[in-house]
């Protein structure tokens, strides 16, 4: 929470998945996906690549993200004397296209460029009290009590910024 309070996470049950051909090959293909499954949610998160030998010398890249995340419950702001939390739903795309050229096994060229979308929303909002004289504490989940009045907080609202 900045001032090293800590949420515990409840439990996870997980699974990874990859693949991968031959790298020496002209074209090659990585995959690589992780699942988690929380007690209110899900985490996902998957990787690839698809890479391309050009000539001897050059190489191309393009690698696709995406994450996703609903359910647990996160932190995104102080309010008075509260954490205050939200569930969060997220999800971020991305792709990166990479070109290496090597003069020689010394010395290479590189240039890269990447575009990204992200998105969020926050849901059931619940909050903890803080002692602001004592040790930053431990949360757990359970201990999370749902806020009944709006926040000042909100992050749901985009505000613009003052001038």
């Amino acid at each position: 929470m900045g001032d090293g309070a800590t949420l515990e996470r409840q439990a996870v049950l997980g699974a990874e998945f990859a693949i991968a051909t031959d790298p020496r090959a002209r074209v090659r293909t990585d995959f690589w996906m992780q699942g988690e499954r929380v007690s209110n949610g899900w985490n996902l998160r998957g990787e690839g690549v698809l890479g391309m030998r050009l000539l001897p010398e050059l190489d191309l890249e393009i690698l696709p993200t995406y994450i996703y995340t609903e359910g647990e419950p996160r932190w995104f702001a102080t309010e008075g004397a509260s954490y205050l939390f939200g569930r969060l739903r997220a999800a971020s795309m991305g792709m990166t296209l990479r070109a290496t050229y090597t003069f020689t096994p010394r010395l290479t060229f590189q240039a890269y460029g990447q575009a990204f979308l992200a998105a969020k929303h926050y849901r059931e909002f619940t909050s903890f009290p803080t002692d602001p004289g004592g040790p930053p504490p431990i949360i757990h989940v359970a201990d999370l009590r749902p806020v009944t009045t709006p926040v000042a907080t909100n992050p749901r609202i985009k505000r613009a910024p003052s001038t």
